[in-house]
């Protein structure tokens, strides 16, 4: 895994390496690009201890 700050502030580059390809992607936060290499470190790693995030979406609401 490489992460690199592009700019004093962002953006950050993540790359990672699997035994078959290369994965490159762009975030605006540190953060969030640690959390992204997290889910690719579970897939590689299936026994590696990882949780998502609590799911911060809205409940449906329904309309009486």
């Amino acid at each position: 895994m490489e992460l690199t700050e592009l700019e004093p502030e962002g953006p950050y580059r993540l790359i990672v390496d699997d035994a078959d390809s290369r994965h490159i992607e762009y975030f605006a936060k540190p953060h969030d690009a640690l959390q992204r290499w997290a889910e690719f470190d579970a897939v590689m790693r299936p026994n590696a201890a990882f949780t998502h995030p609590p799911d911060t979406r809205l409940a449906s609401v329904t309309a009486h």
